[in-house]
């Protein structure tokens, strides 16, 4: 009873922290929470007694990963993370407007 409720309680953890990383408009918040997220499946795959997957995923995806999205975040300007650069609106190319 108490390993099906850590279970169910990390895909939970999972699924929120993944809505949370595509839902997000602070690109800083929506990496650490793809980051969390990360993590959580890398302690899903150590309960599921795959501990090389668990590692690999840890360091690579919660590790390497959230580093070089960090440093981009780092490098842009203030104004580019709103999308306020050469951003236009597609509907009015498909239309012909």
């Amino acid at each position: 009873m108490g390993l099906e409720f850590v279970e169910i309680a990390l895909i939970v953890f999972l699924i929120m922290f993944a809505l949370l990383a595509v839902e997000l408009k602070k690109l800083a918040y929506a990496v650490a929470s793809l980051g969390l997220m990360s993590t959580v499946l890398s302690i899903i795959f150590y309960i599921l007694y795959a501990p090389y997957v668990a590692v690999i995923n840890l360091l690579v995806y919660a590790g390497a990963v959230i580093v070089l999205f960090l440093a981009v975040l780092s490098l842009m300007k203030p104004g580019e993370e709103e999308g306020k650069g050469k951003m236009y609106d597609t509907t009015v190319e498909i239309l012909g407007g």
